[in-house]
C-alpha cells in the first residue's frame, strides 16, 4: 500500500487503464462470439427451397394477379437471415414494371431491402426481376414449412399462357457467375437451393 502512495498520478492512472485492459478482454471476447452466433452467414443450400404461388393461373388481356414468392424449408430449425433470388416473366405476355411489395418491416421476416430490380433482360423470351432481402434479428425457425419473401403483382398483355418461373438447375449463375437463387442463415447444408415447379398463370 505505501509503494501505491509513491506513485505519481499519472501512474496510478496507468495502472488502473491495464487493469480495466485486463479485465475488459474476455468479456470482449465473450461478447464477439455471441455477435457471430446471432448474426451467420452459412450457405443454406439444400436447405431451403424456392416456390411460386400465383392468385390466377389464367389471367385475361389487361387483368392483375399476384404471384407469392416463398421460401419452403426441408429442414425444421433453418433460420434465414438474406435472400437474393430471381424471378423470370415472359415479356411478351406481361406488361412491364411489376410491382414487388417485400415482406420487411418489424412483424415480417426480413429488416432490409438491399436490392430491387425489374424488368431486366434475361434472354429473347425472358424479363427478370430481383429482390435481396436481410435480416438484422434472427427469423424465425421455418418450422411451419413455408416464409413469404415478397408479393409481386403482373398485369397480362393478352388472354392466354404465360411464364412465371424462378431460374431452373441448369440457369444458377448468370454470365458474371453470381448465383440466381442463394439463402443465408444458420443450419448449413449440402448442393444448391432448388425452384419447385410452379403453375403457368
Amino acid at each position: 500500500m505505501k509503494y501505491l502512495k509513491n506513485l505519481t498520478r499519472q501512474q496510478k492512472i496507468g495502472i488502473l487503464l491495464l487493469l480495466l485492459l485486463l479485465v475488459s478482454l474476455p468479456i470482449a471476447l465473450y461478447l464477439t462470439r455471441q455477435q457471430q452466433e446471432i448474426r451467420p452467414r452459412a450457405a443454406l443450400a439444400g436447405q431451403a427451397d424456392f416456390i411460386l404461388e400465383s392468385s390466377n393461373n389464367s389471367p385475361d388481356k389487361d387483368e392483375t394477379f399476384t404471384v407469392k414468392a416463398k421460401l419452403k424449408s426441408t429442414n425444421n430449425n433453418v433460420k434465414v437471415s438474406g435472400v437474393d433470388f430471381r424471378i423470370l416473366y415472359d415479356k411478351s405476355k406481361f406488361y412491364t414494371a411489376p410491382t414487388i411489395a417485400p415482406e420487411v418491416g418489424s412483424n415480417k421476416p426480413f429488416t432490409d431491402v438491399i436490392l430491387t430490380q425489374v424488368d431486366q433482360p434475361y434472354n429473347d423470351q425472358f424479363n427478370y426481376l430481383r429482390l435481396v432481402l436481410v435480416s438484422r434479428r434472427l427469423t424465425p425457425a421455418l418450422s411451419s414449412g413455408e416464409m413469404l419473401m415478397a408479393t409481386i403483382t403482373f398485369k397480362a398483355k393478352e388472354d392466354g399462357d404465360g411464364i412465371i418461373r424462378y431460374p431452373t438447375a441448369d440457369e444458377l449463375t448468370d454470365i458474371n457467375g453470381v448465383r440466381l437463387l442463394q439463402v443465408v442463415g444458420i443450419e448449413p447444408g449440402s448442393g444448391d437451393p432448388t425452384a419447385t415447379p410452379s403453375p403457368t398463370p
